[in-house]
């Protein structure tokens, strides 16, 4: 495995980690406009189609 994303389905956060050529993973966090790419698919997605269809609660607890 060389990378594997987490999505927040509460509070619209999103994670990824990556193994890079050392044995530590790294973290990259997504706000709202950023999009991800998950290299080892060879694919990239907005944050925003991550979220698509998804309601969250009214306290504003979202990422920037």
């Amino acid at each position: 495995m060389h990378e594997y994303l987490l999505i927040d389905s509460q509070c619209r956060a999103v994670e990824l980690y990556r193994r890079e050529k050392n044995p530590l993973w790294t973290l990259h966090a997504f706000g709202s406009e950023d999009e991800v790419e998950l290299v080892s698919l060879g694919v990239r997605l907005s944050v925003t189609s991550l979220f698509e269809n998804v309601t969250f609660p009214e306290d504003g607890n979202s990422l920037a």
